[in-house]
């Protein structure tokens, strides 16, 4: 509260230049730059913000103390208001605007007895609301005639759909519709003409008109060069006339649901696969924009996402290349000189247990020089049993494997299995 005082008390000190008349003394300059230094101080004494401009603290700031004081002075004069208290500030306020001028006191303080009232004078003066009530009349009058005349436009343009509707009615040969019933009270309309004469060609040949009982909803022409856009009001009627399309293929005329964009998409992805069903001879069909393949329904979103899981599919990389079969060991048999210190150890498999492997001497030419092991024929039957309950191991590799240590390491046996080791 103290610095709002000390801001209005050096507020006061620029009363004659904020509040005088234009003149030499008093200019628009002086008093930006009355406002300027009021804002300064304001700032220094810190009543406002730094980023508080001259226009805020002299329209907001100053205009709201204004307007506060002065509502509360006219409170205080009103009968039964009650008590109104006015701090130091709203006095203060009232100081600087003074109390006995008009724009505080109001016309209150003119004197209404003065002896210089002439009455002829005053009953001669124009009152200041004629000229606006005229000028309210004026725009009143020529509002009025803007809106009749659309209005009057607008009716002509109903009247004339209603007649292209009614030609319409009257070519087809259908029967009048609510929105041209009102037309047939006219004399000059009602007059229907006996016959009407349709030009005859070859090719609408396969064209019929349309049959007098149904019933048509509405139906209307949206442009010269555009479609005929027909309602009807029963469902089986159009699903009629949809299915018997096919009789109007050469003709010229075309007729199809209104669908939307949407409905169009989706009948097109729906068509294309309901085709590739029929190529691979399934029993597939449309019902309800669903897609029934073999008793089972799809979507056309359903159709889409699996098409697109396919595409990326075939996009990816394909699997690693299957590993490769693995080569024998080629071995050469040198001579016998070269041979009798080598030693090897024969394994078919790894079936066959440790104690009958055997270590077998090869001589000059592959012939058999030396067997250190022999095996018996208990040994004999305890490996064919053992075999017998083995199925994952081929026989010819075990028969093999015998006949070459019984009999001596002959040639080499075909099985990629058999290693022979230095």
């Amino acid at each position: 509260m103290e610095k709002k005082i000390s801001f209005l008390q050096k507020l006061r000190e620029y009363k004659e230049i904020l509040d005088g008349k234009f003149s030499d003394k008093v200019s628009s300059e002086k008093k930006q730059q009355a406002w300027e230094e009021l804002l300064q101080y304001a700032k220094s004494i810190g009543m406002v913000s730094e980023s508080c401009t001259k226009e805020k603290l002299r329209d907001t700031t100053w205009g709201n103390w204004k307007r506060r004081a002065k509502e509360k002075l006219d409170k205080s004069r009103q009968t039964g208001s009650g008590k109104v208290i006015l701090t130091e500030l709203d006095n203060l306020v009232l100081d600087i605007l003074g109390r006995n001028t008009p724009g505080v006191m109001g016309m209150t303080g003119v004197s209404s007895d003065s002896e210089d009232t002439d009455e002829d004078k005053c009953n001669s003066v124009v009152p200041t609301n004629s000229s606006s009530s005229k000028i309210n009349k004026r725009r009143t009058a020529k509002t009025y005639t803007t809106k009749r005349r659309k209005a009057a436009l607008v009716d002509a343009q109903k009247y004339k759909n209603q007649l292209e509707c009614l030609a319409l009615e009257r070519q087809l040969q259908l029967p009048s519709t609510a929105l041209t019933d009102n037309l047939m009270t006219d004399s000059s309309l009602s007059q229907v003409p006996e016959e009407i004469s349709f030009p005859e060609e070859d090719d609408n040949s396969n064209i019929n008109t349309v049959d007098g009982t149904s019933d048509i909803d509405n139906v209307c022409v949206f442009g010269k060069s555009r479609h005929i856009l027909v309602k009807l009001t029963s469902f089986l009627k159009s699903r009629e006339i949809l299915t018997n399309c096919k009789k109007l293929k050469g003709t010229g005329v075309s007729i199809s649901e209104d669908l939307s964009k949407e409905e169009r998409e989706e009948n097109k992805i729906l068509r294309k696969h309901l085709k590739e069903a029929k190529e691979q001879k399934l029993n597939a069909y449309i019902k309800n924009n669903q897609l029934v393949v073999n008793g089972q329904a799809y979507t056309a979103e359903e159709l889409q996402k699996e098409e697109e899981t396919e595409i990326q599919n075939l996009n990816k990389p394909n699997s690693a290349p299957p590993t490769p079969n693995a080569r024998p060991r080629q071995f050469s048999i040198e001579d016998g000189d070269k041979l009798e210190e080598f030693e090897s150890t024969v394994k078919i498999n790894n079936k066959i247990p440790e104690r009958l492997e055997d270590k077998v001497f090869i001589g000059k030419k592959g012939e058999e020089k030396e067997s250190s092991s022999k095996i018996g024929k208990e040994d004999k039957k305890k490996i064919r049993e053992k075999q017998k309950k083995e199925p994952a191991v081929r026989k010819s590799s075990r028969t093999e494997a015998l006949r070459s240590l019984n009999l001596g390491l002959k040639t080499p046996p075909a099985t990629n299995s058999t290693n022979i080791r230095k």
